[in-house]
């Protein structure tokens, strides 16, 4: 996945251009080799999902007809389905930091963040 978001995004591509050039490009590419570089694609990825499930949950809440001027989802395919929907991305995004990162303190940090949102939504 992380690589998938990697080689489609065009900051990136423009990075690798301006690197083709200049003397940090080694550094540049030897970064996106490591495992560290993997990790942090993989950590962006997860945040990205639960945010993204969080705005599913925030259209219903708050009745909206549109996103960024574009039907809601609750609007196409039902207050049911995008509650789902939302929950199985917070659920994958979990799963996938606790299968990509072996300490805990990630996925009890994830948990935290997940819990303080559904607060926020509540008070």
């Amino acid at each position: 996945m992380a690589r998938a978001i990697h080689a489609n995004n065009p900051i990136v591509k423009g990075l690798h251009q301006l690197a083709e050039h200049s003397p940090e490009e080694s550094m540049i590419m030897d970064f996106e080799k490591t495992l560290q570089a993997e990790h942090v694609m993989m950590l962006a990825a997860c945040i990205e999902i639960a945010h993204n499930a969080s705005l599913l949950q925030d259209d219903i809440i708050d009745k909206a007809d549109s996103r960024r001027s574009v039907e809601a989802a609750h609007k196409i395919f039902g207050e049911a389905a995008s509650v789902f929907a939302s929950n199985f991305m917070i659920s994958r995004a979990s799963r996938m930091l606790t299968e990509n990162y072996p300490n805990p303190h990630i996925s009890q940090l994830f948990s935290t963040a997940v819990f303080n949102l559904v607060f926020g939504e509540l008070i």
